[in-house]
């Protein structure tokens, strides 16, 4: 399909009831979340089984790796 033919079809009215009810639903879906209060503010960033990895730890596990390499880099540039 062409673009041209892509916009000629977007100018129905079916596509434009189409477009009509997914922007309504991702509305009311914004809407209910956050009448009924399912947007708790949380720290979690992965959930892996039954742990919660939060921001903090992902983030000190990071420094924690970065700071492994960091001693591995300068212990390998000693050697050499």
């Amino acid at each position: 399909m062409s673009l041209q033919g892509m916009r000629d079809a977007s100018e129905r009215p079916f596509a434009k009831v189409l477009m009509g009810l997914l922007i309504f639903s991702f509305v009311g879906w914004g809407a209910a979340s956050w009448i009924l209060g399912d947007s708790a503010p949380t720290t979690t960033i992965a959930t892996i089984g039954n742990v919660e990895i939060t921001q903090q730890r992902f983030e000190e596990e990071r420094r924690r790796q970065m700071a492994q390499i960091s001693r591995e880099m300068q212990q390998q540039l000693f050697v050499d």
